[in-house]
Order: C-alpha cells, then sequence, then structure tokens
C-alpha cells in the first residue's frame, strides 16, 4: 500500500502518516506455498495477460491464506477465488 501511495507522488511526509494508519495490519509471511500458488496461474495465463510478478505473489498469499486484498488495482479483479476490496484515495 505504501509503495501504491509512493508511486501516486506521495511524499515522506505523506508515506509516513499512512505508515502509522497502518498499524491495525499484520504482515503476512511469504511462505514455499505461497510460490506454488503463485506459479500455476502465471504460467497458465496467456501472454501479454499474466500480472506482474510482484502482483502474482501478492495475490497468491491473499488467496491462499483466505485474506480480502484492498487495493485499487483493477487487475487483481480478474484472479480466480481472490475476495478483493476497492480502496480509492
Amino acid at each position: 500500500m505504501l509503495y501504491g501511495l509512493a508511486d501516486g507522488g506521495a511524499d515522506e511526509t505523506e508515506l509516513r502518516k499512512a505508515d502509522d494508519r497502518l498499524e491495525f495490519a499484520v504482515p503476512l509471511p511469504f511462505e514455499r506455498a505461497d510460490a506454488l500458488v503463485a506459479a500455476i496461474p502465471h504460467a497458465e495465463s496467456p501472454a501479454g495477460e499474466a500480472l506482474s510478478s510482484n502482483d502474482t505473489v501478492v495475490a497468491a498469499m491473499a488467496r491462499r491464506k483466505g485474506a480480502t486484498l484492498v487495493t485499487r488495482d483493477t487487475d487483481f479483479d480478474r484472479v480466480p477465488d481472490l475476495e478483493t476490496e476497492s480502496h480509492v484515495g
């Protein structure tokens, strides 16, 4: 989320404020099983339609752990069995 804010032009002050508001968030560890969950749909996606490598890993982690992914990136909408919640801001 912070990376997305920075990519959208947020400065350091805005990033630090956003980070403070994310205290409730629990980071999920990347596990070996996540790599497999990420690799299979990525390998089966038609050329040009696959998510980026980073997005593939994020989607796999959320999907395998049954977590809702809060994002403003509509690319995640095409990932089967991934619950997303739109975030605009």
